[in-house]
């Protein structure tokens, strides 16, 4: 591989025959230092168009690193800001749930005594718990549980020469209890409703043998005394 230290090795020999006067081989000598000189431009250029490669992808990786910081910075401002804008609204819902609670609050305590009374009617007068299955005598009117109702029944049956009447006021009963669907309704529409109260009645009538509607069919026929 042509060097400088070749090249230079020829051309000395080149001078010391020039300088000598020998000129047999100086046409062969002369030849292999262009031969040199070729062969070292040639190897440089090569070396250049490597540089000169290296420099262009070093450049598109220079270009292409300043463009991932530039995205990676637009994204962090748009995280920022999304957090921000993520903060905003969690604070203004805070506050409207605040608003909308003391509101609620307000509201409940205007109207706590007309709904203690609207709970009064809605109450069994034999259980003392809310109507959540209630059932209506007949004829006389009056609206208990549907399990306290049942109970009574039962021990109305069990009694000879009893005849089935209501829980409430003994009027003989003419038909099975009416389900009251619309005391239900009012009674799930009352507010600060306990669950655990629901469930204790349902589960309260199941002792007695209540399940659903059908379970009067065990009643009938029912005559009245």
């Amino acid at each position: 591989m042509a060097s400088t230290a070749k090249i230079e090795e020829v051309t000395t020999r080149l001078v010391e025959k020039v300088g000598k006067g020998t000129v047999q081989s100086l046409a062969g000598d002369l030849q292999a230092l262009l031969k040199e000189v070729d062969e070292f431009a040639s190897v440089n250029n090569q070396l250049l168009s490597t540089v000169r490669a290296d420099r262009r992808r070093l450049a598109g990786e220079v270009l292409n690193l300043v463009d991932e910081l530039a995205l990676k910075e637009r994204y962090s401002k748009q995280v920022c800001e999304g957090r921000r804008r993520a903060e905003t609204a969690s604070r203004e819902a805070l506050g409207r749930a605040a608003r909308s609670t003391a509101q609620a609050e307000r509201l409940w305590a205007a109207l706590r005594r007309d709904w203690r009374a609207v709970e009064v009617e809605l109450t069994c007068n034999v259980c003392f718990r809310l109507l959540w299955d209630a059932v209506t005598n007949v004829p006389c009117g009056h609206t208990t549980c549907a399990g306290c109702t049942y109970e009574w029944w039962k021990k109305c049956k069990e009694s000879p020469g009893q005849a089935l009447s209501c829980v409430r006021c003994g009027v003989a009963s003419v038909h099975r209890p009416v389900r009251a669907y619309t005391i239900e309704g009012a009674v799930r529409e009352l507010p600060r409703l306990n669950e655990d109260d629901r469930i204790f009645c349902k589960e309260a009538a199941k002792k007695v043998g209540y399940e659903d509607d059908s379970s009067w069919k065990v009643f009938e026929p029912i005559v009245a005394v």
